[in-house]
């Protein structure tokens, strides 16, 4: 797996991009722009599995990493500290998919039995679950409203998901779902 990250400092008037590669055994390389992409740090290992097919290894939203473990965890990391933050697990069937929202505000694991498990990265806590009506999820992405200027754009999250029956689902979800205020209601 690889993951493009800017990350937000200036040099001049553009951003520098950093490649984060993940190889079978969990091993995270870190390739930066500023050295022609060459590989400029391996972190420690962090023991895990492979994950299952079509299933990335790693997701990245500064200020977060989120690493598959294994069937039933992933970890969340700082970034690029890669200071250990949360191990999230999903009870149900085996991770499929996984991903950080948009924002960075959440973490989302698509599981074996269709469901879509949304974490809070702030406390690593279950926020809601999402039962897809078809086949589990092969690629899962969730956009949070976002800030225009100074006015907030009055919107739903909204949950993509790319099933294995090869459908895309959308969804915005309810003004009063969960997600929308950070927290359990």
């Amino acid at each position: 797996s690889l993951a493009f990250v800017e990350d937000g400092v200036k040099s001049g008037s553009q951003s520098r991009t950093q490649i984060v590669t993940c190889n079978a055994m969990g091993s995270l390389t870190f390739h930066d722009e500023a050295c022609g992409f060459e590989a400029v740090r391996r972190p420690e290992h962090v023991p895990c599995v492979r994950p299952p097919d079509l299933c990335k290894a790693i997701a990245c939203m500064p200020p977060y990493l989120l690493q598959y473990l294994d069937p039933h965890h992933a970890a969340l990391f700082s970034f690029p500290s890669l200071d250990a933050m949360q191990k999230l697990r999903v009870q149900s069937t085996e991770i499929c998919t996984l991903d950080l929202s948009f924002r960075g505000d959440y973490a989302v694991l698509g599981t074996h039995d269709a469901r879509i498990h949304l974490f809070a990265t702030s406390t690593g806590l279950p926020v809601v679950t999402y039962t897809l009506p078809s086949s589990p999820s092969t690629a899962i992405a969730l956009v949070e409203p976002s800030r225009w200027g100074n006015s907030a754009i009055d919107a739903p999250p909204l949950v993509l998901a790319a099933t294995a029956d090869m459908l895309v689902r959308a969804a915005a979800l309810p003004v009063e779902a969960p997600i929308r205020h950070g927290h359990r209601q």
